[in-house]
Parts: C-alpha cells; sequence; structure tokens
C-alpha cells in the first residue's frame, strides 16, 4: 500500500475526525456549563486542533471509546517517527509563509500612514488613557485565563497611526512592535467615551495575542498543514472579537454604549468606500466582521449580564473542562 495513501487514510483522516469530535463537545460543554468570558473560552476551542495535530502524527487515538472501532482504524497509521521530520518540514514552511505576509501586512497597513501624535493628538490622548487603564487592571480582570492572555501591566504601547485607506480601526501584530491603524477623521465623529471604548477593543488584541500560537491568524496558516484550521479560524476569529468586546467592558462598563459605538462604526464604515482586498489578509483584526456576527455581538451586550460575572464560578467550570480536554488529548 502507497504510503501517501496509508497517511490520508489512516494519519489525516482519523485526525480530522479526531478534532471534529473534539470541536462538538467543546463547544456543547462551555455552552452547558455557561463559561461566558471569551478570555476563558479562547483556550478551549484551540485544543481541537491540538488533537488534530496529535492524531495525525499517530499519537493517541480519536477518541478513547469505543477503543477496538478507532484502534483497528489506526492500526495502519504511519509511525510518528515516520511522520515527524516531514510534518516538521511542512509547518516551518507555512509558518515561514505566514510571517512573510505579516511583514508584508505591516509595511501596506502603515504606506501613507501618518502619526497620530501628528494629526490627531486627542486620539493619541485617548489611547494613553485606555493603556493606563489596562495597566491598572489585575490580570484576573482583564481576561488571564492562565494560556492565552498576560497581565496589563506587560501590554506593549503600539505605534499609533492614522490612514486615509482603512474604514474600520485595526491592530496589526509584529514580532517588534504592533501598530494600531485608526481611520483619518473617524475620531472627529465620535465622544471621548466612545473614542476610548473602540481603542480598549483593540488594545484587547494585543492582550489576546500573546502567546502568538494563541492567535487565530496562525491557526490560519495551520490551513496548509491541516484542513480542519480553515474551518476552525473564521470561529476562532468571531470569539476573538467577542473575548475583545469583552475585555472592554470590563475595563470600561457601559455595555450598552458600546453597542451603540459598534453600530455606530459599522454605518460609519459602510459610508466609506470598500477595502482593498490585501486588508483581509488574516494577519489583521477588525473591529467589525460580518453583518451577522456584529449582529450577535450587540445582541450578547444587551442582555445586560457582565461576561466577567461569577468570574470565580467560570473559572472553576473552566479548570474542569480543561481535565477533560487533557484526558481527550491523550
Amino acid at each position: 500500500m502507497p504510503l501517501l495513501f496509508r497517511f490520508l487514510v489512516y494519519n489525516l483522516l482519523p485526525g480530522l475526525v479526531s478534532g471534529a469530535l473534539l470541536w462538538l463537545l467543546v463547544n456543547a460543554a462551555i455552552a452547558l456549563l455557561h463559561i461566558r468570558h471569551g478570555a476563558l473560552r479562547l483556550p478551549l476551542l484551540y485544543s481541537p486542533l491540538v488533537k488534530s495535530i496529535l492524531v495525525t502524527l499517530g499519537i493517541g487515538l480519536v477518541f478513547p471509546w469505543p477503543r477496538p472501532l478507532f484502534a483497528a482504524w489506526q492500526a495502519g497509521a504511519l509511525a510518528p517517527g515516520l511522520v515527524l521530520p516531514f510534518y516538521l518540514l511542512w509547518v516551518g514552511l507555512a509558518l515561514l509563509v505566514g510571517y512573510w505576509l505579516a511583514r508584508r501586512a505591516r509595511r501596506q497597513v502603515v504606506r501613507g500612514a501618518l502619526p497620530a501624535r501628528q494629526v490627531d493628538a486627542r486620539l493619541e490622548s485617548a489611547l494613553d488613557r485606555v493603556m493606563a487603564g489596562y495597566q491598572d487592571q489585575p490580570a484576573c480582570l482583564i481576561g488571564n485565563s492562565w494560556i492565552c492572555c498576560r497581565a496589563g501591566v506587560h501590554l506593549p504601547q503600539p505605534e499609533l497611526w492614522v490612514s486615509e485607506k482603512l474604514d474600520t480601526p485595526l491592530v496589526v501584530e509584529d514580532r517588534d512592535k504592533p501598530v494600531l491603524v485608526f481611520p483619518a477623521g473617524l475620531s472627529e465623529q465620535m465622544e471621548p467615551a466612545e473614542l476610548e471604548m473602540v481603542l480598549a477593543h483593540e488594545i484587547a488584541h494585543l492582550t489576546l495575542q500573546r502567546p502568538i500560537y494563541c492567535a487565530a491568524f496562525v491557526v490560519d496558516q495551520f490551513s496548509l498543514v491541516n484542513p480542519l484550521a480553515l474551518l476552525l479560524a473564521a470561529r476562532l476569529r468571531h470569539e476573538e472579537e467577542k473575548a475583545c468586546d469583552d475585555l472592554a467592558i470590563t475595563l470600561l462598563g457601559k455595555p450598552e454604549l458600546y453597542a451603540q459605538v459598534l453600530l455606530n462604526s459599522y454605518r460609519l464604515a459602510d459610508k466609506r468606500s470598500k477595502r482593498a482586498k490585501w486588508m483581509r489578509l488574516n494577519t489583521t483584526f477588525r473591529l467589525l466582521g460580518t453583518r451577522s456576527s456584529l449582529t450577535e455581538r450587540v445582541e450578547r451586550l444587551m442582555e445586560h449580564q457582565s461576561p466577567g460575572g461569577n468570574l470565580s464560578l467560570q473559572r472553576c467550570a473552566t479548570c474542569l473542562l480543561w481535565i477533560g480536554v487533557v484526558i481527550l488529548l491523550g
């Protein structure tokens, strides 16, 4: 039997099935345990991809039960020692391509943009207030989930630029210096409290994107390695936006005003010219999203339930769920 056929049928296919099953279980458990805080939900949602990659490498069963069924299926799988060198090479190439795209996106975003301190002192002041607010918050209140978040005191001060090319604010991650680019003229149409909410959402992306492997755009890069990543990336990006909503509300409060800011931002963006295709690169993070996802986020905010409410209970539920996930990863 050709090695490629064995890899596709006995390694890759079980890997996809295991990831899809764990994805369904994790989402169901999150709903049943009422884990609402986005920063606690996000790390759990990365686990199906980890499970899928492990099974593809021949490590662990698709599922612990029924054990005879899955053990028989994977009996023909290629050994990890045979698959791992080629898989690592494949992963390395995918990550190099992703890194090149990230650098290219950063150059394109700042091309033609001007430093905010030169053209919009009001915007620069609002960012300073938001950064100070994050740095004063205890780590547990700004979303520290033990894995994918870090304390606000370590947040880097991003470069703030103003661009005529954008219709919504965005953050571009970079190994050297993150960049926050704001549409020209948008700050003039917002009250100070509204402007701070928009900036708080964007800065929240920097909180969520540590360590870097917990970012949705990294999952996108793994699409070249594991097709399941292609299906997960869009959902993860949507969850990241909701997690950033949670952090902005935790910092500033006023969920009703924040929901109104999202709607107003959508209307303002709709009046602007359409984004260039390169703005759709997965290395950028937008304040808004599709119309359907924006509707869900606004409705969620209007439920008048703080995502950080009962945070201790949510953390306990997350710990219990992690125990189950670790067992299934084995």
